[in-house]
């Protein structure tokens, strides 16, 4: 089943919003020095990515609570920023390296 253009147009409209506002705000944080330099566009799609997630752990039951959730994403994606500068120089380092041989 395909769904209305205008529908389908929403839809991406929204994603691109909050992957902007997302950006945004690492964008800021960079700026700011609270996060180390990164790619924030991927940054951002990595958070969102876990979040995305969260229907498929979340317990209505409450084997899984959605405050405990939130609250880990939130922690693991703070600390992916620094994680994901690190990489990227690991790898400038390994680049440059190679090309020095």
């Amino acid at each position: 089943m395909e769904l209305p253009a205008d529908i389908v147009k929403a839809h991406a409209d929204a994603r691109h919003a909050v992957l902007d506002a997302v950006v945004n705000v690492l964008d800021q944080g960079v700026i700011a020095g609270r996060f180390r330099p990164v790619d924030t566009r991927v940054a951002a799609l990595g958070i969102l990515g876990m979040c995305n997630w969260v229907a498929w752990w979340y317990r209505p039951d409450g084997s899984v609570d959605i405050d405990t959730v939130s609250e880990l994403l939130a922690e693991m994606a703070v600390a992916g920023v620094p994680v994901i500068a690190m990489l990227r120089e690991d790898l400038d380092h390994l680049e440059r390296l190679i090309s020095d041989q």
